[in-house]
């Protein structure tokens, strides 16, 4: 047994917060500031979902896509 879905909400992460420090990625950069510059795992799905490109979901496939969340497959 082991996690088979993924549910990817896109407001959640990629939405502007009014306070930019509330936001989920100033609180990961604040969190890992190593990583800061890199691209957030959260665009990267968003944008392999919207433009339909696999090599940027990785392991992860749409099986379900609504305006407000998105249901990801997670291929072994």
């Amino acid at each position: 047994m082991g996690v088979q879905f993924y549910v990817f909400q896109p407001q959640q992460c990629l939405q502007e917060h009014p306070k930019k420090e509330c936001s989920y990625l100033a609180m990961w950069d604040l969190q890992d500031p190593k990583n800061r510059k890199r691209p957030s795992l959260c665009h990267q799905l968003w944008n392999g979902i919207i433009n339909s490109n696999q090599s940027l979901l990785g392991s992860f496939l749409p099986v379900y896509i609504s305006e407000s969340y998105v249901v990801l497959k997670i291929e072994k």
